[in-house]
């Protein structure tokens, strides 16, 4: 079996309704180098493993499922559920993908490695993508950019949220510039925080196409969560990222979550949870806390007002 280029990594759990798509959205790809599809199915009870099964068994040279027996993600193992494909992926670059989103470019994967065979200096690339509310049926262009060219993208760029940009799905990187190590530096170990040690250790690259979607549903790990949760977390996780780093744009990040959740807070009425936010802040550093303090204050004071 030749050696492949490309890692397709795929972690799912529950995504019955949307697998299917997400498989043929790798089987269509059309490259000139070989690839291989790695998927960790996180002992799912929906249909979802028979489905895998039914692809593997059609195509048993491509396709290599790990069957969890019993769930990974609430036994402790969150914060480094993407290893169980990264560890043995084979491939010189690793293409992302969750089981409840898909491809739609069948030239995704070679465009994406096109440009970083030419550019060695890039860690990670990423394209744009459509978003899809399944509770509305809104779906929409994923990236706010002022530019249709494609762009480079630093870790300023990436955690602007204005931007929104770097949806995993639509994620190729080195494997040779990542540590799998990265985890054990936090305790909840998500995309936010490994897309940015990517950009710490190398360039990105944003490509204009359209080549995937990506689905808001009942069944996401985020979709249905609460902004007041969502809003913590967030400080928790900006909390961890500073830790790592000293860059300008992580300790924005950090101070702009904060802000966040005292806008939630205020709007919900929870003044005790406003005023205990300030003080978590404020006992992790005295210099954001009390941008965040003059921040907290100049809120109330103009609503007061």
């Amino acid at each position: 079996m030749n050696t492949p280029l490309v890692s397709i990594c795929c972690i799912t759990y529950n995504h019955a309704q949307f697998i299917r798509k997400c498989l043929d959205g790798f089987l269509m790809q059309q490259t000139d180098f070989p690839i291989e599809i790695l998927i960790h199915d996180d002992c799912s009870t929906d249909g979802t493993t028979e489905i895998i099964k039914e692809y593997e068994a059609r195509y048993p040279k491509l396709i290599f499922p790990i069957y969890e027996d019993v769930n990974q993600y609430q036994n402790g193992k969150s914060a480094e559920i993407d290893l169980y494909n990264y560890r043995r992926a084979r491939g010189k670059y690793i293409a992302y993908c969750e089981g409840d989103d898909y491809w739609t470019d069948p030239q995704k994967l070679q465009k994406q490695v096109d440009f970083m065979e030419e550019n060695s200096d890039y860690s990670v690339c990423f394209h744009d993508c459509m978003v899809s509310n399944i509770w509305n049926g809104i779906c929409e262009k994923k990236s706010i950019l002022s530019t249709d060219d494609d762009c480079d993208i630093t870790v300023d760029e990436f955690l602007n949220g204005k931007n929104r940009i770097g949806q995993p799905l639509t994620m190729l990187f080195r494997k040779e510039v990542y540590d799998l190590n990265w985890w054990k530096l936090h305790t909840r170990y998500c995309d936010t925080m490994e897309i940015m040690h990517l950009l710490l250790v190398g360039k990105g690259r944003f490509m204009q196409f359209n080549g995937g979607q990506y689905n808001m549903h009942d069944g996401g790990v985020s979709s249905t969560q609460p902004d007041i949760e969502r809003s913590w977390e967030l400080c928790d996780d900006s909390k961890q990222m500073l830790d790592c780093t000293s860059h300008p744009a992580v300790k924005r990040f950090y101070i702009d979550a904060y802000k966040w959740r005292l806008d939630i807070c205020k709007k919900d009425g929870m003044i005790l949870e406003y005023w205990s936010t300030i003080k978590d802040a404020l006992h992790n550093n005295f210099v954001t806390g009390f941008e965040i303090l003059r921040y907290g204050l100049k809120r109330m004071v103009k609503d007061l007002l």
